[in-house]
């Protein structure tokens, strides 16, 4: 729930969760890959700092996908939506370098420089 509100909490308690799955490589998977999901989907409403979290996780469950040898289509079904467009979404984003990073105390750099 909490990336309704802070993604950078919810980033947090995400990896908190996977610690807690200890050597569970598909429950892990499972995890990041569900959160990369929600990620986006806060990336298609514009909130602050999603691009990031989503690009954070999608590291994280490409990682351990390889590991595991599941390709991308049997992991697209396990979260209900469209893979297609999923899919595409990873594609776009694997090709992408790592996103800058954000401004955590919630302003940006051209509002910090005024105050």
């Amino acid at each position: 729930m909490k990336i309704h509100f802070d993604t950078i909490q919810y980033q947090d308690c995400i990896d908190e969760l996977a610690e807690r799955q200890m050597n569970s490589s598909p429950q892990k998977l499972g995890t990041y890959y569900f959160a990369y999901v929600g990620a986006m989907d806060a990336v298609r409403t514009g909130m602050y700092g999603s691009y990031n979290t989503a690009w954070y996780f999608l590291q994280r469950f490409r990682k351990i996908q390889r590991t595991l040898g599941i390709d991308d289509r049997s992991l697209c079904t396990t979260v209900p939506g469209n893979c297609d467009i999923r899919l595409s979404q990873i594609e776009q984003m694997r090709k992408m370098p790592q996103p800058a990073p954000i401004d955590t105390d919630g302003g940006t750099p051209k509002e910090k420089q005024t105050h």
